[in-house]
């Protein structure tokens, strides 16, 4: 399962593990990682190295990966099952091409909320999230002249930063959401023969009724629900829900909770899905999930 970080994807990924008979294999693809460490995992894109991505993507599915990142929430005794969970949802077209047989989830959260939980964790050299390696390959994907749905999603973000949006407190957060969900949902909605299909799920929609959410998702990845945990459980990377997507909506201004993290002026999140919309990214019209135009 994947999703943009501060996604809640911890949250669902624990959840979806349930009974300790389950591995949770904890973002095998992350720069933390000990395999980042030796060679840098693209954001975007699988790059020059595709056989490499290819094994560190089946190493995850199959158990091999180990180390201290991996195994943060590595559990005592025999697994039987695995949950594999990471926030590099634009490479899920990867893990699907992989492994298409694989059950495979998607979370989505609002992005005023997700970018705003980000920037309020990233540190002042962006590197918590790889924040500046992620806008550095943006912009080296418009220099290349890169061609397809990533060059031109590329390009959009790039002349995003650029213009008046890039002034936004959030804006490279912003825009690295779009694009990264975007590749996401494209592949989601791209249903090849023997796929298994990508259930995608707002975040939103899960928290507001865990129950009948967790009873839908374990009834479309084929799973039992008396596996999964208790959703009411407190994640362990759990954190304050938002709900600038609600105010966004009504038109009312933002509290004084969402402020600049750098400063303490007020965000606005309208600009921010604007932003969205430019992308052609949409909820559904139930609010449970995310689709694109």
């Amino acid at each position: 399962m994947t999703g943009s970080a501060r996604s809640g994807t911890t949250w669902v990924a624990e959840v979806l593990a349930g009974r300790r008979s389950t591995r949770f294999v904890f973002e095998p693809l992350h720069h933390r990682s000990l395999a980042a460490r030796v060679a840098p995992i693209p954001h975007f894109q699988v790059g020059a190295e595709p056989a490499r991505i290819r094994g560190l993507i089946d190493d995850a599915l199959t158990g091999r990966t180990h180390d201290p990142w991996v195994n943060t929430f590595q559990r005592r005794g025999l697994m039987t099952r695995r949950v594999v969970k990471d926030i590099r949802p634009a490479l899920l077209g990867e893990v699907r091409d992989a492994a298409p047989e694989v059950p495979a989830v998607l979370v989505v959260r609002d992005p005023f909320d997700a970018a705003l939980s980000r920037a309020r964790h990233e540190g002042p050299d962006g590197r918590w999230f790889a924040t500046n390696a992620a806008i550095a390959e943006l912009r080296g994907l418009v220099a290349d002249r890169r061609v397809g749905v990533l060059g031109d999603l590329a390009r959009r973000a790039v002349a995003t930063l650029d213009g008046p949006f890039g002034r936004h407190p959030l804006a490279e957060h912003v825009v690295i959401w779009c694009v990264e969900n975007r590749l996401a949902l494209e592949r989601a909605e791209d249903r090849r023969p023997g796929d298994r299909p990508i259930a995608v799920v707002s975040y939103e929609s899960m928290r507001s009724d865990p129950d009948d959410g967790f009873a839908l998702l374990a009834t479309e990845l084929g799973v039992p629900r008396r596996r999964l945990g208790d959703p009411l459980v407190r994640s362990s990377t759990d954190f304050r829900v938002d709900h600038s997507a609600e105010r966004a909506e009504s038109g009312t201004e933002t509290d004084g909770a969402d402020v600049d993290p750098r400063g303490d002026r007020p965000i606005d999140p309208v600009a921010v899905h604007e932003v969205v919309d430019t992308f052609g990214l949409r909820r559904t019209d139930d609010a449970r999930s995310w689709t694109i135009d």
